[in-house]
């Protein structure tokens, strides 16, 4: 991308590289709203400045992006229920807020992020600005600054924090502190952590999966070496985690993009299986 505004550093701009991205996978599947989103950030990329090379962008992704948003779906509907306010960190171009838009429904990321999510949604003739917020989401008091001013607006019974990717890109030290800030925010409430950022067992590092990464100039985070090393983090914090697999929450039969590259179901499954998993963290009970 050419022409950055000095308005945001290099950090901030590499998330939104990230978000660019990782929205193009999601056009070859049937994501409800997905190219819609796509369409009006093209139109208000190049409007901003922005521009790609062709190589920037990959629809080998398709598959794995497809499914990791319809499984953290999946283990969202199952947990989520009326009343509850859902928190999305790290929300990218992420269509997510518009298929729960019947709930409160909070999205955090970096500046550059927000602003053209909210000129996206505009466009489409949303208004989600009091529920949009920018921020590192490693930054924990901006964090709690901004927990602090939605439940001072609306108590909630039952919090539910999603993320999607967030993980590759941190560090175990900054998910630690997030977690932390999650506890104290949340005390008094039921809250739950769906996250699609658990580790495999065999984990597939072909090169096409760096594409996105690379293009987007992101530095990945050391983070988990396995599901053991995840698992204690957590419980030396006082929480326990289920983990799933995608095809828990996702069938082959409604992978459309499995189906437009004719691949076939091992094939299909592989993929979800050695891509990550989705892990529900809570209170130990």
């Amino acid at each position: 991308m050419k022409n950055l505004s000095e308005n945001y550093n290099e950090a901030q701009y590499g998330a939104m590289r990230t978000s660019f991205l990782t929205a193009f996978p999601k056009i070859f599947t049937d994501i409800d709203y997905s190219t819609q989103i796509f369409d009006k950030m093209k139109e208000l990329s190049i409007k901003k400045g922005f521009s790609f090379l062709p190589t920037h962008f990959t629809n080998e992704m398709a598959i794995e992006i497809e499914s990791r948003h319809k499984a953290l779906n999946g283990a969202l509907s199952k947990h989520i229920s009326k009343g509850c306010l859902v928190i999305e960190i790290a929300a990218g171009l992420s269509p997510r807020h518009l298929q729960y838009k019947d709930y409160d429904y909070v999205e955090i990321d970096f500046k550059p992020v927000i602003d053209i999510k909210k000129a996206i949604y505009k466009s489409m003739g949303y208004n989600f600005n009091d529920m949009l917020f920018d921020a590192d989401v490693t930054d924990t008091s901006k964090l709690k600054e901004i927990f602090s001013k939605v439940l001072n607006k609306k108590s909630y019974k039952k919090i539910i924090v999603v993320n999607e990717g967030l993980f590759w890109y941190i560090t175990k030290e900054n998910i630690s502190n997030m977690t932390k800030q999650f506890i104290n925010s949340f005390e008094k409430t039921d809250w739950l952590w769906i996250t699609s950022d658990c580790p495999t067992i065999d984990k597939n590092t072909s090169e096409y999966r760096n594409v996105i990464a690379n293009s987007a100039k992101v530095k990945r985070g050391k983070t988990f070496d396995d599901y053991a090393d995840f698992t204690d983090l957590f419980k030396q914090l006082g929480l326990s985690n289920k983990q799933y697999k995608l095809k828990c929450f996702v069938k082959y039969k409604n992978l459309s993009s499995a189906k437009l590259f004719s691949v076939t179901e091992k094939d299909a499954i592989d993929k979800m299986d050695n891509y990550t998993n989705i892990a529900v963290i809570q209170k130990t009970k």
